[in-house]
């Protein structure tokens, strides 16, 4: 957990750094009849990455929203792997007001445990939000996610999975924002015996972001699942990162975490975009 923590420490010591090299202020808002905090043109409030957790801001209409990322997670358990993840996509287009549609996947994974290499890629799947409430503080959204056995070899579930989030966020200050999402989930999976079968689990999260600065942002975020595979197993985990608003249009993010299974521990760092078209 030490390396993991340290990286989270690096991660928002730099973003210290960088917000007081960059003391522009944050734009004003243009008034309108009822305030949206998502924004017009907001990315940093828009992006479900890097954190775990959605975001309860919808895709504005006739908006590409396409995020990416690579990730390398260290398994320092009883069976020490390295598993590493890319380009991680999930695309977001605004349908409507308050409506988009979403696709994820495929990722390619690679594993390296024992001097064996292991590869392949995960499941794909679509997805929808509604964001059905906001004011001048607050946003609330419904989002549901179906994935299809798609992928090859240890990355597919071996059956479809269908997921059911509440997001929600609040605005506590001007620069500090917390935000909750609470999944439900149906998927498939494989018993410690070997036996295929479907469990439901929960997928709650919490997070913590601040904007040093006009284009600069850190998070700090919690998240857990109650049940892993059909007889049993929790996860719990932390993680946080910066993000860095290079364009309007251009998002860059930097992320490390630590996680905690009822079988191993591991920690994990990556980086990754968003970009609005």
């Amino acid at each position: 957990m030490t390396g993991a923590l340290a990286a989270i420490l690096f991660v928002l010591s730099l973003s210290w750094t960088i917000a007081r090299a960059d003391s522009s202020p944050a734009p004003t808002p243009t008034p309108t009849e009822q305030p949206d905090p998502c924004g017009e043109t907001d990315l940093l409030a828009t992006l479900n990455r890097p954190t775990v957790g959605f975001s309860a801001c919808a895709v504005k209409p006739h908006t590409l929203l396409a995020e990416a990322g690579y990730a390398v997670e260290i398994n320092t358990g009883s069976t020490p792997a390295i598993n590493t993840t890319y380009p991680q996509t999930f695309s977001r287009f605004g349908f409507r007001k308050n409506l988009e549609l979403d696709v994820l996947g495929p990722a390619f994974d690679q594993t390296s445990s024992g001097g064996t290499t292991t590869s392949g890629s995960s499941d794909s799947g679509v997805g929808i939000k509604y964001e059905f409430y906001h004011d001048d503080k607050n946003v609330a959204a419904l989002d549901g996610l179906v994935t299809f056995p798609t992928g090859s070899g240890a990355y597919t579930a071996g059956g479809p999975g269908e997921t059911i989030n509440l997001d929600a966020s609040h605005a506590i200050t001007d620069h500090l924002g917390a935000g909750v999402t609470i999944g439900f989930a149906s998927l498939a999976g494989t018993t410690l015996a070997g036996e295929q079968r479907r469990f439901w689990t929960v997928l709650p999260s919490a997070v913590l972001t601040y904007n040093w600065a006009s284009r600069y942002q850190t998070y700090f975020e919690y998240y857990a699942q109650t049940r892993l595979r059909p007889d049993g197993g929790q996860r719990h985990a932390i993680d946080g990162g910066l993000q860095f608003l290079a364009t309007p249009s251009l998002e860059i993010d930097f992320e490390a975490g630590h996680t905690q299974t009822d079988f191993a521990q591991s920690h994990y760092y990556g980086f990754g975009l968003g970009v609005k078209f």
